[in-house]
């Protein structure tokens, strides 16, 4: 059984830990939790995920369940008030 996720710095400097990530047997999970009032885009820096040390990922929204693309470097979310993603990130 793997870790839990944990919060991670991103390049995006924020009071409270808006990003965290595990791994597990199918990748690197990450979640990224918007504790503002409003909406707002967050980037996912691919070097800042632990673990990952890739740039160059397929990313799969695991609330969709749906194939999101092929990225490189980064990958921006946008998110309603007090909404969260989970994505699951894969090597090429």
């Amino acid at each position: 059984m793997g870790k839990p996720a944990a919060p991670f710095i991103s390049s995006i400097a924020t009071d409270t830990p808006q990003f965290y990530s595990g791994e597990s047997i199918k990748g690197t999970h990450v979640f990224v939790v918007n504790t503002n009032d409003t909406s707002a885009t967050f980037n996912i820096h691919f070097a800042d995920v632990p673990g990952l040390n890739l740039t160059s990922v397929r990313v799969h929204d695991m609330w969709s369940s749906m194939d999101l693309d092929t990225f490189w470097g980064d990958y921006d979310v946008t998110l309603a008030a007090h909404d969260t993603a989970a994505l699951l990130v894969t090597p090429v």
